[in-house]
C-alpha cells in the first residue's frame, strides 16, 4: 500500500492482548488499529507540547520546544492555536 508524502511508516512490536484491546476499542470507534494508535501518540505529543506551553507561556515556548522535540520539528496545529490566542490576549492586555 502506498503512503503519501506527509505519512511515513513506523513500525513497532506489541504486546498481543494491548493490541487485541486496540484493535477492540478501535472497532467500536469505527476505526482502523493503526489509525486509532496514531490518534493516541497524536494526543501525548500534544499534551507535552501543551505541558511546555503552560510552563513556558508562549514567547519562551519554542526555544523549549525544539530542545525537547528537534530543531526540525513544528508545534501541532492545536498547540500553534493555542499560542496564537495566548499572544492575541497579551496584545488586548497591553491596550487596557
Amino acid at each position: 500500500m502506498t503512503i503519501s508524502e506527509k505519512n511515513d511508516r513506523f513500525t513497532l512490536i506489541i504486546d498481543k492482548e494491548l493490541k487485541m484491546k486496540i484493535q477492540n476499542l478501535a472497532d467500536k470507534e469505527g476505526r482502523s488499529a493503526s489509525n486509532f494508535a496514531v490518534r493516541l501518540m497524536d494526543e501525548y505529543v500534544i499534551e507535552e507540547e501543551m505541558k511546555l506551553f503552560r510552563k513556558y507561556g508562549p514567547y519562551d515556548f519554542y526555544k523549549h520546544f525544539h530542545s525537547k522535540f528537534g530543531n526540525n520539528a513544528t508545534p501541532h496545529p492545536y498547540t500553534q492555536s493555542q499560542i496564537a490566542l495566548a499572544e492575541e490576549a497579551d496584545e488586548h492586555a497591553d491596550l487596557e
